[in-house]
């Protein structure tokens, strides 16, 4: 038999057996069954391969692929993949002209952006080669991560075409993309969006350890990580879920000082009429200044502003009325007035479930406090401003305190708890309002996956230009991740099932194609949840075909 321990395939799901006698573990499949002289159940089979005890996989031989053609079809389609002849012996032969690679990530990546029109835009903005040395790039991010150390091995097991990377043509890649190319293609890419439609503005970082990237500086670090920090600003259309643009800036900056500066990027972006969709990180008295008779917005508030509070305390004995209910234990009223110095629309959302929630999380806290200035002899000024949010200490001569619950304070705090507030310029109802602030809720775990997916916690980038053409790779990686999300929500919604973008990677990433020497290609068979994979973004296996006759 001829067998390749270079490639292994999954184990048909039914007609195959594995012979208990065999010590070899042959795998037979079954040709027909049919009852012999004595009436006996029996059957004719054929060694289809070897059973890899190791893995679970089946080594497959000659007789595999000639049984299984329907499914592996040969690219281009050719008489015969092996031309050796067939043996009755134990000899296994080791095929060395095997060249295999699992492109499955390369052709979905290619596929999706090609859909969106992201492959268009790229080769406009930067020309043709480097356009898909950029979308290489991006497809080691998708299946490998943000480690280009070694990207020619994944690059050579993985994509279909030659435009491989090294870890040094990736770094002069990065370092090549300017600012101005850039640009030039977000001014594209923004023309394809609806433009009166809602843009999600948010913010993450990115930590480093190199000390030759002029923008990373120590700020609030989302991580918790004591190391400095580059920021990006980022814009989402709701209506798709997909990255519209970015920037970057300063680690020490807050989200709060930034707000201006990313707008200014508006009108030579062409972003007009659009509503922005904000979290309270934004909101301050001078933003909505900003933003009124400028652009409309919905953005979350402090409970502990001053006017928030107040109407909140209005609206706190009468909010869950039946006739305010706006969706499953969320009541809301809305107040018109004067909020962050400018006059709009409050939205007071109550949420009863939550209340009881952070009762319960409050109630902790409290006994935690509790529990630790009992264990305190002394008490510093440091620890009276902590724990004074929730007691009353006093201080005794020899040094000593005592303190007891302030329940006044503490029924102050309780008060807001299970209210949530989103303020508006906008003629909207509270149903729609929460609505299109919950869509933002959604994109924000997209951009997780720059962070997750995509591995870019840590910049692993020592100079500026090379830092910012890496977050612009991995953008372009974040847009086609984005759009798996969407379609996977789709599918899962309409099929009722409960697919990951992590499970559709993984399937895609077992598509295998061999090569031979006589330059004959096979498709190796897809298994159920490799097509589910491929059903789950809209992807047909034809267009797999297509791709791999290129």
């Amino acid at each position: 038999m001829i067998f390749s321990r270079r490639f292994a395939v999954e184990m048909p799901e039914k007609g195959v057996y594995i012979r208990k006698a065999d010590k070899h573990g042959y795998v037979h499949y079954v040709t027909r069954t049919y009852r012999n002289e004595k009436g006996q159940p029996t059957n004719d089979s054929i060694i289809i391969g070897k059973f890899d005890r190791a893995t679970g996989l089946l080594i497959p031989n000659e007789n595999y692929y000639a049984h299984y053609a329907t499914e592996s079809p040969e690219i281009p389609a050719e008489s015969v993949l092996f031309s050796a002849e067939s043996s009755d012996t134990d000899v296994d032969v080791v095929v060395e002209e095997f060249e295999v690679i699992n492109p499955g990530i390369d052709f979905a990546v290619t596929q999706i952006l090609e859909e969106l029109g992201v492959s268009e835009k790229l080769s406009v903005a930067f020309g043709g080669e480097t356009a898909q040395k950029i979308e290489a790039a991006a497809k080691h991010m998708i299946g490998s991560g943000n480690v280009f150390e070694y990207c020619e091995d994944w690059c050579k097991n993985h994509l279909f075409s030659d435009k491989f990377l090294t870890s040094q043509s990736a770094s002069r890649l990065f370092e090549r993309i300017s600012e101005s190319e850039r640009f030039s293609f977000f001014k594209l890419w923004v023309k394809t969006f609806d433009s009166e439609d809602y843009i999600a503005y948010d913010v993450t970082s990115f930590s480093t350890y190199s000390t030759g990237i002029m923008d990373a500086e120590r700020g609030y670090n989302r991580d918790g990580e004591k190391l400095p920090q580059i920021n990006l600003g980022s814009y989402f259309a709701e209506k798709s879920g997909l990255p519209m643009f970015y920037t970057t800036y300063q680690g020490s900056i807050t989200d709060k000082s930034m707000l201006p500066s990313m707008m200014a990027y508006n009108a030579d972006l062409g972003i007009e009429n659009v509503k922005f969709v904000m979290d309270k990180g934004f909101c301050s008295q001078a933003n909505l200044k900003y933003m009124d008779g400028r652009y409309s917005f919905i953005t979350s508030v402090y409970n502990n502003n001053k006017s928030v509070k107040s109407a909140i305390s209005e609206v706190s004995g009468r909010v869950n009325s039946m006739k305010n209910r706006v969706s499953e234990n969320v009541y809301a009223e809305c107040l018109n007035g004067e909020y962050y110095g400018i006059s709009a629309n409050l939205h007071i959302f109550f949420n009863p479930i939550v209340r009881e929630e952070q009762r319960n999380i409050l109630e902790r806290k409290i006994q935690i406090a509790e529990e630790k200035l009992q264990g305190l002899s002394q008490i510093t000024k440091a620890e009276i401003r902590e724990y004074g949010k929730y007691f009353t200490i006093d201080l005794h001569e020899n040094d000593g305190f005592s303190f007891v619950r302030d329940y006044e304070k503490i029924e102050e705090i309780a008060e807001y708890n299970g209210f949530f507030c989103l303020l508006t310029d906008l003629k909207l109802t509270s149903k729609e309002v929460l609505d299109i602030y919950r869509r933002k809720e959604v994109i924000e775990n997209s951009f997780d996956d720059i962070k997750n997916s995509i591995d870019m916690k840590r910049l692993r980038t020592c100079s500026d230009d090379t830092t910012k053409g890496k977050i612009f790779c991995a953008f372009i990686a974040l847009i086609v991740l984005s759009e798996i999300d969407n379609r996977l929500r789709k599918y899962n919604a309409e099929n009722k099932t409960r697919l990951t973008k992590s499970f559709v990677l993984h399937q895609l990433d077992k598509i295998r194609l061999l090569t031979v020497s006589s330059s004959k290609r096979l498709l190796c068979p897809l298994a159920k949840s490799t097509r589910t994979a491929l059903d789950s973004l809209s992807i047909s296996h034809d267009s797999l075909l297509s791709f791999l006759s290129s």
